[in-house]
């Protein structure tokens, strides 16, 4: 509604102001042949080339402006249409992107969003516009001559039932179309697949008789399409012309009859057709734009929309109670219809130190996006000490628990802005520099001193040393609970050992590591070590 409210309220003020510059136009058409067929209004040549000059400067300067004004209200709408989008991509969980990543589903928008915003938005801010600019020369010329302003209120009539007939029409011809195409689309794709065993056959012919009739369908469709889409031109671009041609000879009869109007009111009255003219020979194309892409719109609002309730579960945060324990009972989850983890029961307790190993695709990573929030379960509950995650915020979980994911995200930041997540200001050192030690990130650059380390951009950094920022990203961070999907990973043995001991070693949150391999010297420096194979928990065997 925010974006409709701004597209509405500008093009009605852009509207206005080309409103007045058209009359301003006609106005100066209408003294200059007042002045040169020599008819009362006496005005000194000098005297009013002056006045001509300031006028087209003045012009000048407001037609600038309004063009200005145009691309920034274009501007604005598309940056709340992002935003918009953004959010409704961000705020779902993934399941609602059936197992897409979020990236790749803003990707595949990006060229729809870009339609859309030129269809809908930009045609409704030229739609609206042009229509302020329609009604203040419409009430100009009634006031200089009533009869154009009948006429050109007929025409105009005339063309939006014209206007109407034919988008009814187009809606129709858009439909056939998409369904032409898809289903050219489906019979290319069969011709593909089974040609080779269709030409095996004897039946080539038979494949190709299929699939050029559905072309033929498909390009009849689309040759409809385009006719209406021509029409639709050309009623608006001969509009202008016939009016003008019109108004031409009713004023020269009017002239040579003698009625009391001027040769600068005729001249006037057709500057000021044209301006209605221009802008009401669009409107039916424009309409028909607005009208195409009517699914974007729907696909886009249910996005936002998706978002909007996304975001729900994060606001009015409050504060967990301290953590005890967080219990997974009889948990099942799977993604279509298998099962990826089949009634796992699992308790870990605060301040304590679990590892969960298995094989790749045992079901490590889903049970810990379940204990992040990030999916619900099938069957089966999580308690965070004795209250269900149904009853908890996922931004009032995710406050208390800090995550370091097998692919970390890392900004186009310095290491510091992508380790802190703040502004300088607002840093906690002492924090912060226990947090770089842990991941030994203050020792990324041999010799350099931490003031310098901290502003390098951290897209200089390699595989290795962005798990080591991300892993100072969330010791820096004051939670409850840490979890790690496989952090080690990418980094050489010693630093990989060392790291590991001294997360074993230190007091502090809850520890969760999934790792798909544990010596049995690492592993007994866990309190508890699990395994999960093939969604089941069993038993540990470090015999491999």
């Amino acid at each position: 509604m925010k974006k409709l409210r701004v597209t509405i309220i500008l093009s009605v003020l852009l509207g206005s102001l080309q409103g007045i510059l058209a009359l301003g136009i006609a106005w100066l058409l209408k003294a200059v042949a007042d002045l040169v067929t020599g008819e009362p209004g006496h005005v000194e040549f000098s005297s009013f080339c002056l006045v001509a000059a300031g006028y087209y400067l003045l012009y000048l300067a407001i037609y600038w402006t309004s063009r200005r004004l145009d691309i920034r209200v274009m501007e604005k709408i598309r940056t709340l249409w992002k935003h918009d989008l953004f959010a409704g991509l961000l705020w779902q969980s993934e399941r609602e992107h059936e197992k897409r990543r979020v990236g790749d589903v803003l990707s595949m928008f990006q060229q729809q969003m870009s339609t859309l915003m030129d269809a809908h938005y930009g045609s409704l801010f030229a739609l609206v516009k042009n229509g302020v600019v329609m009604i203040v020369t419409l009430g100009a010329i009634l006031i200089l001559q009533w009869q154009t302003a009948i006429l050109c209120a007929a025409l105009f009539g005339v063309y939006l039932l014209l206007t109407k007939t034919i988008n009814r029409k187009l809606t129709v011809l858009q439909e056939a179309s998409i369904m032409a195409g898809a289903a050219e689309r489906s019979q290319l794709v069969t011709l593909v697949d089974g040609y080779g065993t269709a030409r095996d056959y004897g039946r080539e012919a038979y494949f190709l008789g299929r699939y050029g009739s559905c072309v033929e369908k498909s390009a009849r469709a689309s040759f409809q399409l385009n006719f209406c889409y021509d029409l639709l031109g050309l009623l608006g671009g001969q509009l202008a012309p016939v009016t003008t041609f019109l108004i031409l000879v009713g004023g020269g009869i009017m002239l040579e009859t003698g009625t009391g109007l001027t040769a600068g009111s005729v001249l006037a009255l057709t500057q000021l057709a044209s301006s209605i003219l221009g802008p009401l020979g669009s409107m039916g194309a424009t309409l028909a734009r607005i009208q195409s892409v009517g699914s974007l719109r729907t696909e886009f609002a249910a996005y936002r929309d998706t978002g909007v309730e996304g975001k729900l579960g994060w606001t009015d945060r409050q504060k967990l109670p301290a953590l005890k324990s967080i219990t997974l009972r009889n948990i099942t989850f799977g993604y279509g219809e298998e099962a990826v983890l089949k009634d796992v029961s699992l308790a870990f307790q605060a301040g304590k130190k679990y590892a969960i190993v298995g094989e790749s695709g045992s079901g490590k990573s889903t049970l810990l996006k379940l204990l992040l929030g990030q999916l619900v379960p099938w069957g089966g509950s999580l308690f965070w000490n004795e209250t269900s995650y149904e009853k908890i915020g996922r931004g009032e979980l995710l406050q208390n628990v800090c995550y370091v994911a097998q692919e970390p995200v890392i900004f186009h930041k310095s290491i510091l802005a992508n380790i802190t997540l703040e502004e300088e200001g607002s840093l906690d050192g002492d924090r912060l520099a226990t947090a770089m030690s842990l991941s030994r990130t203050d020792a990324l650059r041999e010799g350099m001193p931490a003031q310098e380390l901290l502003i390098l951009p951290a897209r200089e950094l390699s595989g290795g040393e962005k798990k080591r920022a991300a892993y100072a990203r969330a010791l820096y961070k004051d939670c409850q609970v840490l979890i790690l999907d496989e952090f080690t990973s990418a980094l050489h043995q010693e630093l990989a050992r060392e790291l590991e001991t001294g997360l074993l070693a230190a007091d502090g949150p809850m520890v969760i590591h999934v790792t798909h391999s544990l010596s049995r010297e690492m592993a007994a420096r866990y309190d508890q070590v699990f395994c999960l194979r093939e969604g089941r928990l069993a038993a540990v065997d470090f015999s491999s």
